[in-house]
């Protein structure tokens, strides 16, 4: 009966797609009744009315902010909010949508900066991400998202003052969100992404016991446990250390059970210990899925010297080249 009444338009009706709508418009005929023997001379009618419509908006509103991660966040940015005294200025609100649209936007354009293999769209995501906390300033998700896209400014470009803005941001969030696995994730990896700009020892490891601590509040989260395998590697190129070599196996193999496609640093590993197979179906898979780092951090990654001659590399590179 159900497929037979949408078939006809006649489903959902209106009492359930537009409740108060519907209560609305059958009020129409309603004569009004004001309660004139009170001390607040009010109409009962007018007054419903008055609630209907408020409800009746605050659910659009909620529609349009349920519909922000899977629509187009630019409609709601371009759109004229009606804000208080009759004015353009977003009231209070429509901060909250505002910061969504926002947050949404960030994080197309860092997918669009992938896809692309361009450093452009990652800055226009941090201008987005910025708004979207400016709009709503214990936006946890946002910060996060920002610090993450300044560390990839800051790979690109080997800008250290970019990671330090990023643990700010981290920091933030974790002032909002004690024990904030993510931030702490991000704030460990951009400690890491220092140690490497730096040679430090010291800073590798203090990121690794910040990515630990933070697996140890979610043992399973794919990004720390990635994060960690890939910088107990660089830390066993910089020290020369085997064993953190194997426990960056155990991690990263860990992490490739959790996320099969996300299989870069795996890859990577498999170079550095001259399996050549598991270094190319790595590769080869995570180009299939878009997982693949930028091009030029792809053909100039020290752990793939080994295999950086070979014509299956080569076509790799080529082919997330065209990509783009």
């Amino acid at each position: 009966m159900i497929r037979l009444a949408q078939e006809l338009g006649c489903f959902p009706p209106a009492v359930f797609a537009d409740p108060a709508g519907h209560f609305l418009s059958e009020m129409q005929d309603v004569t009004e009744f004001p309660l004139g023997q009170t001390e607040i001379k009010k109409d009962i009618l007018i007054d419903t009315r008055f609630r209907l419509e408020n409800i009746r908006n605050n659910v659009a509103l909620s529609m349009d902010y349920s519909s922000l991660l899977r629509d187009r966040p630019e409609d709601i940015l371009s759109r004229n909010f009606p804000g208080k005294n009759g004015t353009n200025i977003p009231g209070t609100n429509d901060s909250e949508i505002l910061a969504w649209a926002h947050f949404s936007a960030g994080l197309e354009y860092q997918k669009q900066a992938r896809v692309s293999d361009s450093p452009e769209n990652v800055h226009r995501a941090t201008e987005e991400y910025a708004k979207a906390v400016a709009a709503k300033t214990d936006f946890t998700e946002a910060l996060n998202n920002w610090g993450s896209a300044l560390c990839e400014l800051g790979t690109l470009t080997t800008d250290q003052n970019l990671f330090h803005l990023a643990i700010e941001k981290f920091a933030n969030a974790l002032d909002l969100k004690t024990n904030n696995y993510e931030s702490l994730v991000g704030w460990g990896g951009a400690l890491c992404e220092l140690g490497r700009l730096e040679s430090s020892e010291a800073l590798y490891k203090e990121g690794i016991e910040m990515i630990r601590g933070a697996l140890a509040i979610e043992p399973d989260y794919d990004e720390g446990l990635y994060n960690l395998g890939s910088a107990l590697l660089s830390l066993a190129t910089l020290t020369g250390d085997e064993n953190y070599i194997y426990e960056s196996e155990q991690i990263l193999d860990r992490a490739e059970e959790i996320s099969p496609n996300k299989c870069y640093n795996r890859a990577c590993l498999a170079a550095v210990r001259g399996d050549e197979d598991g270094c190319r179906n790595r590769l080869e898979r995570a180009l299939a899925s878009g997982t693949l780092p930028y091009t030029d951090h792809l053909v100039k990654d020290e752990d793939l010297k080994s295999v950086r001659d070979k014509a299956w590399f080569k076509l790799i590179v080529e082919k997330r080249r065209a990509s783009s």
